[in-house]
């Protein structure tokens, strides 16, 4: 018999957590489902003349069910935010819509389209 036999696996609550990764948006573009967490971060306004343009972000399907994605505004966005509007395959609507600091929503992909956990974005219909 050896006398050194290998080492037993690490069960899973002595396994060193990994800090999620995140990126920020500050123009129209895509939302990366390769990071656990989204940034918005964008105070001037997309149109001076019209405030009401929002930048546009597109979230794709997700990678994986159970997936989830965090989208905020950060609160250290200074003082106001600019409008922003995503759009993807949502389950029950069809854009969210982020305009204040601290707005945000954590979404989950069941393989089909991404349902809204929880968060404070506004979903749209149309």
């Amino acid at each position: 018999m050896p006398d050194s036999f290998p080492p037993s696996p690490v069960p899973p609550w002595h396994r060193p957590t990994v800090s999620p990764v995140t990126d920020t948006l500050v123009a129209d573009g895509n939302i990366s489902i390769n990071t656990a967490t989204t940034y918005l971060n964008q105070t001037a306004d997309k149109n001076l003349s019209d405030p009401t343009e929002a930048y546009e972000a597109v979230l794709a399907d997700g990678n994986y069910k159970q997936q989830r994605k965090m989208i905020q505004i950060p609160a250290s966005a200074i003082e106001s935010t600019a409008l922003w509007r995503v759009t993807g395959n949502f389950v029950g609507f069809v854009s969210l819509k982020f305009n204040s600091l601290g707005h945000s929503a954590e979404l989950i992909w069941d393989g089909e389209g991404w349902h809204f956990n929880g968060g404070n974005a506004e979903k749209e219909d149309q």
